[in-house]
Parts: C-alpha cells; structure tokens; sequence
C-alpha cells in the first residue's frame, strides 16, 4: 500500500489573483483539463505525488504544481464562528467567483455543514475539467486541548481521533453527525473525496503545550499501518503520527475507488522530523 506524504503544510497563497497571472504551463494546462486523475499504487489511488520537496497533483492536463488558494471560513457577518450559519446558496454564488479569480483549492479549517459539500460536489460535477481542489482541515477539540495542556490526556487525545473518524466520513459522504455546540452537524451524503488534496491534521502546536505534553509523556511510541515515530520523536510528534495513522486508514478503502491523500500537520517551528 502506499500513502503519499507531505510534512510541511502546503502554502497556499493568494498571490495570482488572476488566471492570467498564472504561468504559461498552467494555462496551457487548463486547455486540456485539469480534474483529476490520479494513478493506482498498491490497489490505493493516489491523487498527489510528493517529489522532493515538490507538491505535485496529478490532472488530466498534466501534473500540477502551481496551486494558488483560498482559505474558506465557517461563518459570516452577524453570527458568532460556532453558528456556521452559510447556506448553499451562498457557497454556490462563492465558488464560481473563486475560481474566476484564479484560485485552484479551498482551504477549510474543520467539518462543515452539509451544504458546503453539497455545493462543492455540484460545482465540480459542472466543471469537470476545471475543478477546485480541497484541502480539508481536522480542528482540535479546542477548550479541552487549552484546559488540560496536555494532546494525550483522554480529554483531547479520545475526541480529537473521533473528530478524525467524523471529518473523513463526512467529506466521503458516509456520516451522520449529531448537535453539539460549536460544531457541524447533520447527514453527510455528498463525496467529495475524489477532489481532495490534502488533509491538516490539527492546529498551530502552542510551544508551552507541546512542552508539557513532552514532560508528561516520555516514553510513548506509535507504529500504525501508514506512519510510525522514530525512536526520537518526541510525545508530541508521537501523537501526530497516530493522528496522521487515524486519518489514512480512514481515507484508505480496499476498492480502487478511493485512496489516501498526502497530510500535513500545524507546526509554528519545524524540528527535526520525527514520523516516518
């Protein structure tokens, strides 16, 4: 089997704001098409390839480097961020003028409502050939993670691997999430996996807390099916590991109709790596 991997989030900026801005291979590129068309590795699709240091989606129009992108929150003016009140109506007005300005990917930061893969999946299915790419986030359990300072308290470690289950399940339409405050909910029929690139695993690690987590856990080792830590990870990145291990084996079906994509995780500072 095998799992493409990025370690290090991918940029994506906004700095071509315009198709015109893009360079000349991308243009040419996108006469031919650009959906997706990923190759077979070990019975598992792969729709990235990591070469070096270089980010490389695989299209009908060539592999595809040059990735400009947008990030996508879940609210708007008048409603606190835990509302996510956006209708698909709004993503639908949203998508066309996001591609027309030049962008190629969506970021979104966690699970949204059903909606928004809705529209996503409408918007693709209309333009097959020039599709928008998704990067989808898994977000932390946030005022736990804050109250306990510690990524393998129960707490933390328990809910955010069931965040992982929900996220993976609902962006390939296969879950139903109950009411809780703060988070998306509802029934998640639309698969949307096929268009994404990569997944984020987490949030920006908090150096105190990574600190602590680091002091409260000396000794813990992973090896999953896809990612393990080395003997010099520290607890922190052992925990990324397992999160990144979660979010693969999830992704990763036994048909050929789906595979893992490459994932990132948050880090402010990048230390020496300690997941294989």
């Amino acid at each position: 089997m095998f799992v493409a991997v990025v370690l290090l989030v991918v940029s994506l900026t906004a700095s071509a704001c315009s198709g015109l801005g893009a360079p000349p291979d991308v243009l040419a590129m996108r006469q031919r098409g650009l959906g997706p068309a990923p190759d077979k590795v070990d019975g598992l699709s792969r729709l990235v390839v990591v070469d070096g240091t270089e980010f490389k989606v695989q299209t009908s129009g060539g592999d595809l480097g040059f990735l400009p992108g947008i990030n996508l929150g879940s609210s708007v003016p008048g409603f606190a961020p835990g509302e996510l009140a956006i209708p698909k109506e709004q993503y639908e007005e949203w998508f066309p003028q996001i591609a027309e300005a030049g962008f190629r990917v969506v970021r979104v930061y966690t699970i949204l409502q059903p909606e928004f893969y809705h529209a996503f999946a409408d918007y693709n299915r209309a333009n097959p050939d020039d599709p928008l790419y998704l990067v989808h986030g898994i977000w932390i359990p946030e005022e736990d993670f804050y109250d306990v300072r510690d990524l393998w308290h129960p707490l933390v470690r328990d809910a955010f691997l069931d965040e992982v289950d929900d996220a993976v399940a609902a962006a390939n339409g296969d879950a139903v999430i109950e009411p809780q405050r703060g988070h998306a909910s509802g029934t998640y029929t639309e698969d949307v996996s096929e268009w994404i690139i990569s997944w984020i695993i987490g949030v920006e690690q908090d150096p105190e807390i990574a600190h602590q987590t680091d002091e409260n856990n000396v000794g813990v080792t992973f090896s999953g099916q896809f990612f393990g830590a080395t003997p010099e990870a520290s607890p922190t990145e052992v925990f990324l590991a397992e999160a990144m291990d979660r979010t693969a084996g999830r992704q990763a079906w036994p048909d050929d109709s789906r595979g893992v994509r490459s994932l990132a995780d948050h880090r402010p500072h990048h230390p020496s790596p300690g997941t294989d």
